[in-house]
């Protein structure tokens, strides 16, 4: 698509972008019974403060780690 045609139909690629972003987050959000790797809400002291996968000392399963009382850190983000 060429520039002109863009700007004759009023809609951007920075607009497309913005659109495309915050339908992946609505789909995020009503999915995310399906897509969450764990259970946002349970807590394990055993798993308290893992790092995320990239840095030594991390558990298979949890991508972003865990925080102080042993949550998964990435079901919490796409249920938040």
């Amino acid at each position: 698509m060429d520039e002109a045609r863009i700007s004759r139909s009023g809609l951007s690629p920075k607009l497309w972008l913005a659109g495309g972003w915050l339908l992946l987050a609505l789909l995020a959000a009503i999915f995310a019974p399906l897509i969450a790797p764990q259970d946002p809400l349970a807590q394990d002291l055993m798993l308290e403060r893992l790092p995320p996968f990239w840095l030594d000392g991390a558990e298979p399963g949890y991508w972003l780690g865990t925080d102080s009382l042993g949550r998964d850190l990435l079901s919490r983000l796409i249920f938040g």
